[in-house]
């Protein structure tokens, strides 16, 4: 609806422009005279051609904004493997942990249960004459 409100504003704007400036205007291009048009055919025609230009700029951007969305995609994707891959190491990892956690308490019950002799010192005995018998 605004853009419909928005062209009917401007072709309105346009009549009353062109009514107001009938002024003949002479083109001169180097060393010639084109002709002599009405002042508002100069700025309407100098307005269009502002807007083609820019439109045409426009689709270069879109272009180019689409080309990098194509590769920020596939930048993506190679992202979304990285990650599948480094999820699937990590759970090898959490396996590879439990085991060891599993084995270590078992090393833990083993060394436990083993008996370790107490010698009993007198304190007038030396602890290298000991050793030597």
């Amino acid at each position: 609806m605004q853009m419909i409100t928005l062209i009917i504003a401007l072709v309105f704007f346009t009549l009353y422009f062109s009514t107001q400036n009938t002024v003949g205007v002479t083109l001169r291009f180097a060393d010639k005279t084109l002709a002599i048009f009405p002042l508002y055919i100069i700025v309407i025609l100098t307005l269009l051609l502002g807007f083609l230009l820019s439109y045409i700029f426009s689709l270069n951007y879109r272009i180019s904004s689409e080309n990098e969305k194509k590769k920020g995609k596939l930048h993506v994707e190679d992202e979304e493997k990285i990650i599948h891959n480094l999820q699937k190491r990590i759970s090898e990892l959490e396996e590879s942990q439990a085991q060891l956690k599993m084995q270590l308490s078992i090393y833990d019950k083993n060394i436990a249960s083993i008996t370790i002799p107490k010698i009993i010192l007198t304190q007038n005995e030396d602890p290298k004459k000991d050793l030597s018998r």
